[in-house]
């Protein structure tokens, strides 16, 4: 199961966190939102990040929507549990 990125193009937020994913190899699966069409404003993915900003990540129940912590992969419990779901 790889972990969800939500993100939007123009958002140099987003890029970041991509390049981090890229970088430390984690396995994600791209979900593109379009500003133009709301769908950063949706209940849907409103429950994810009640701002409704992006980008957000999503790995099982575990959501991190605070940009400024994103590029802390790393150390964050996502890459923990892909760490987990790597040795399964």
């Amino acid at each position: 199961m790889a972990i969800d990125l939500y993100w939007a193009s123009g958002s140099p937020f987003a890029w970041r966190v991509m390049l981090t994913l890229e970088v430390k190899k984690l396995a994600y699966e791209s979900k593109l939102l379009e500003f133009s069409k709301g769908e950063n404003k949706t209940p849907a993915y409103l429950q994810l990040n009640p701002r409704g900003k992006v980008p957000s990540l999503k790995d099982g129940d575990f959501v991190l929507y605070e940009s400024p912590r994103n590029h802390e992969l790393p150390r964050s419990q996502i890459s923990r549990s892909a760490a987990l779901r790597q040795n399964a």
